[in-house]
């Protein structure tokens, strides 16, 4: 049960003081008795004059029996208060397993298809446990949840949007990361502990500071989610005890070591992803997780700064890596991976031809053929690449835009092929020198290359300075 309504506080509150009327109305085998909305509405016939008494100056919902039917608005949730909290079923009340919402007591592809007919509006579509679906704690079903209880299914557990925690510790987020970051970590109640987040500094903060974290302190698994949202190692990130005045526990405040043992666990789990560079901007690296990798499932793409790679390394389009990481993954796009530790060049791109001839073979026997395009054919007067098909044959047209003059040309001067397939084009591109004597008209130059048959990875072509040509069309 996801919501906790003052009509059960009030249950509750009216059972502990001996109201025995309600013994008996507080139980699901009641057909008076159901549940809409997060809130429990009991029928008139079954209410006892104490009980009238009891809400009399409250505004109560209007009764109803059953979940709203496909199309229908749900009930208004102003008496409902929502809370992070897990609440157990009252007695007499039956637990239902997230995303059931068919009420046959398992969590299948029958209730993802229910929930789709039911956003729909598809006729005569009825929900038993219509807050079994509210993935995202809302008060509402739409299409965010339909999609978190597809990833469910797919994936396995509940998937929780990456904006709960930044909503709740938004001052967590998005902190100045040059001298690190500092967690601070106190003990509430036996077994019980909590964290705040302040940026690293070359001073000690202040009792006033440190008392403020403990206003909206986070879990120590919550607070190693939003560590991972920083791209920063874990040596940057100093764990760091402290009693906090309110509380009869107490840290030992010089135990630094046993702190970081208590945050991070005796031996952090560390994960390791196989990657390929794929583009070079800047500082910033875009990576491709090997096939078969289990980050594919995440993003086909990762975002990582190029600074983690060993010093002296220039990282190129085609390397593979090997990223250990111990952190979750930031399911942005690109995404990244969240505390990474190390990473290692443990290949470069194979079957380079550096200077490839105008005919050749490539991987698994495909042939390919380079020629000169028209430079006067205006069709190719945009920036990019063409891709057409041809007898079976693919061919690319690699245009380097509309000039005013002659004198400028391109051509491929380098064909790699990446570990997974990918064929990387580097091309070059000239201009006329000041001297140069040229045609004192528009050209469009392009080049073409040839492949006998489709690619089984794609292709990138980009220029000897880095710079990717895009796709302007099939």
């Amino acid at each position: 049960m996801r919501k906790f309504t003052k009509e059960i506080s009030a249950l509750l509150a009216a059972a502990a003081v001996g109201t025995t009327a309600y013994a008996s109305l507080v139980s699901a085998s009641s057909e008076s008795e159901a549940q809409v909305d997060g809130l429990m509405t009991i029928s008139d016939d079954t209410t006892e004059t104490t009980t009238e008494e009891f809400f009399a100056g409250v505004d109560m919902p209007e009764e109803t029996t059953e979940p709203p039917m496909a199309g229908e608005p749900m009930p208004s949730d102003e008496f409902i208060e929502t809370t992070t909290e897990e609440i157990f079923p009252l007695s007499g009340d039956m637990a239902v397993a997230d995303g059931d919402i068919n009420g046959d007591g398992t969590f299948g592809v029958s209730d993802v298809v229910l929930l789709q007919k039911w956003l729909l509006a598809v006729p005569d579509t009825h929900l038993a446990n219509w807050w079994a679906a509210d993935y995202n704690y809302d008060g509402r079903l739409d299409v965010f949840d339909l999609c978190l209880m597809k990833r469910e299914l797919i994936y396995g557990g509940i998937v929780q949007p990456a904006t709960d925690l930044r909503t709740k510790f938004p001052e967590y987020y998005d902190r100045p990361t040059t001298k690190g970051l500092e967690v601070y970590l106190w003990q509430e109640n036996d077994g019980s502990y909590k964290c705040g987040l302040l940026m690293g500094t070359n001073r000690n903060k202040t009792d006033e500071e440190i008392i403020g974290l403990t206003h909206n302190g986070a879990t120590i698994e919550q607070m190693k989610e939003i560590l991972s949202s920083y791209n920063v190692n874990k040596d940057m990130i100093a764990i760091i005890p402290v009693q906090i005045l309110e509380s009869s526990y107490k840290i030992i405040e010089s135990d630094f070591s046993g702190a970081e043992k208590l945050f991070w666990g005796d031996s952090p789990a560390t994960n390791i992803c196989k990657a390929t560079i794929t583009d070079v901007n800047g500082d910033t690296i875009i990576v491709k997780p090997v096939e078969g990798s289990q980050e594919l499932r995440s993003a086909d793409k990762f975002s990582l700064s190029a600074s983690m790679i060993d010093a002296g390394v220039n990282p190129t389009v085609g390397m593979t890596l090997e990223i250990e990481y111990d952190g979750g993954i930031q399911e942005t796009y690109p995404a990244t991976f969240g505390r990474v530790q190390k990473v290692t060049v443990i290949s470069e791109p194979y079957n380079t031809l550096s200077t490839p001839d105008d005919k050749g073979t490539l991987m698994n026997d495909i042939e390919y053929e380079i020629s000169m395009g028209d430079y006067y054919d205006s069709q190719y007067k945009d920036r990019g690449y063409y891709c057409d098909v041809i007898d079976g044959k693919y061919l690319y047209t690699i245009c380097s835009g509309e000039h005013s003059t002659g004198g400028y040309e391109i051509k491929i001067t380098g064909l790699d092929i990446l570990n997974f397939g990918t064929v990387i084009i580097t091309v070059e591109e000239s201009a006329p020198s000041s001297d140069m004597s040229v045609t004192e008209a528009f050209t469009y130059p392009n080049c073409t290359i040839t492949f006998s048959r489709k690619l089984p990875a794609g292709i990138i072509i980009k220029s000897s300075s880095g710079t990717k040509f895009e796709c302007l069309g099939n």
